[in-house]
């Protein structure tokens, strides 16, 4: 909604200036500033900016209390500490501001119109039993780059190519077992669910950025282009061969796409390389699905056939070094009692650990694999995991009937570490 020229003033007074007013309010920096220009009111802007400007720097001189005035003494102190808690508040809402002003500036100038298509939907056998498809595609954190003599044993090796080759993969095998199982399923719905950390941040740990083979910027730019391609080439199969005739993707971040990382403390959840690369798939599935929920929150709930599915990254389940069991088991509960709602299944991530847990009376929590395998983390937590996403086939009378896997490795090709025989070497 459009604010009043009193309004814009208004803001513009509070916060000193027309970015840090625009940030504060949710309105775009551009369209303010048409806004100024249309109702004439350049003048009184800038009356209200050296307004806030006179009061920011209006500060009374500190009082000299008498040596023997304890009281005094700390009333000063306690002055001099919110003065410079002000100035860090200040720098800190600087700081915001210009981020989610750079995020929304890139949304707007990537929003492109797109003309929807017309898809001509495969007849389907009524007789045969009715499934939902849902596929999770979890960590594929994107931009890392994985050396593998950084790597205990050698086992791990990640770049640019061979994610390409593997998003390759994922295509082929899923829609090749999907057409095999078509024989003897009619397939009604499909549901992609992109679970965080698909784009991998530069500030989320020290030293992260040494492991990049590009900056944030560049994947989300060339990661929404390859998705794009992948996404829709997988939704055109699911309607044209398969007969779907609703298609949905859902999206949250995950905590490697956070700016900032954890040292930046409270920010939007807006913040995100994996939100903002979100945003653009939305606009490009545009008339391409159903549905497209893009929860910058981080949590989820969709409803097929009949099962309810809490989507998280799985970040917010805290544990050490491998399956957090208990950690799922506090989540639960604390999950349940913030949705006021309970749930069938639980699809997470983050963890790079696969594994499908009880919950309770037909409940699961199902953690998807990641795209990377071992990295230079595994030294730490002496653990890799084998690169990998899974298919899910949901029915109304049993919920999950099958979790297929789809492997990026091949078994037959593993590499064996290198055992040393200094005997051998002497001979």
């Amino acid at each position: 909604m459009k604010p009043s020229p009193q309004e814009i003033i208004d803001a513009v007074a509070a916060y000193g200036s027309i970015r840090k007013a625009s940030a504060a309010c949710g309105w775009a920096r551009s369209s303010v500033q048409d806004w100024i220009a249309e109702h004439g009111i350049k003048a009184e802007v800038e009356a209200a900016k050296a307004r806030a400007l006179a009061a920011s720097e209006h500060v009374e001189a500190p009082m000299v209390p008498s040596p023997d005035d304890h009281d005094a003494i700390r009333l000063v102190g306690q002055a001099a500490e919110i003065r410079a808690l002000k100035r860090a508040l200040k720098q800190h809402q600087e700081a915001l501001a210009n981020r989610a002003e750079v995020v929304q500036q890139i949304v707007d100038a990537a929003r492109i119109p797109v003309e929807a298509p017309a898809f001509a939907i495969a007849p389907q056998d009524g007789e045969l039993p009715e499934r939902s498809i849902v596929l999770p595609i979890f960590d594929l954190q994107y931009g890392q780059f994985v050396r593998p003599e950084d790597v205990p044993f050698g086992k791990g090796g990640f770049t640019e190519a061979i994610f390409d080759d593997r998003l390759a993969a994922y295509v082929d095998k899923v829609c090749r077992f999907l057409r095999d199982r078509a024989a003897s399923t009619r397939f009604t719905e499909a549901h992609i669910v992109l679970g965080g950390d698909l784009v991998e941040g530069s500030d989320i740990f020290a030293g992260q950025t040494w492991q990049l083979h590009s900056d944030p910027v560049r994947q989300t730019l060339d990661l929404r282009v390859k998705l794009r391609g992948a996404l829709l080439t997988m939704i055109r199969f699911l309607r044209e061969q398969l007969g779907a005739r609703v298609v949905a993707v859902y999206a949250v971040p995950g905590n490697h796409g956070k700016l900032g990382g954890k040292r930046s403390g409270a920010m939007p959840t807006t913040a995100s390389w994996d939100w903002l690369l979100g945003e653009l798939l939305r606009d490009d599935l545009s008339g391409h699905v159903d549905l497209f929920v893009n929860e910058s929150a981080g949590a989820l709930m969709f409803e097929t056939l009949g099962h309810t599915f809490l989507t998280v990254h799985g970040d917010e389940v805290k544990g050490h070094s491998g399956i957090p069991f208990y950690g799922l088991t506090r989540f639960d509960g604390r999950a349940i009692r913030l949705a006021e709602a309970v749930y069938d299944y639980c699809l997470l991530g983050h963890h790079h650990q696969p594994a499908t847990i009880p919950n309770g009376s037909g409940g699961e929590f199902i953690m998807s694999g990641d795209w990377v395998g071992g990295n230079n983390l595994s030294k730490w937590i002496v653990a890799a995991s084998r690169p990998q996403q899974r298919v899910l086939l949901v029915g109304a009378k049993y919920g999950v009937a099958t979790d297929e896997r789809i492997y990026f490795d091949d078994r037959t090709a593993r590499h064996r570490p290198r055992i040393y025989n200094a005997r051998r070497a002497a001979a």
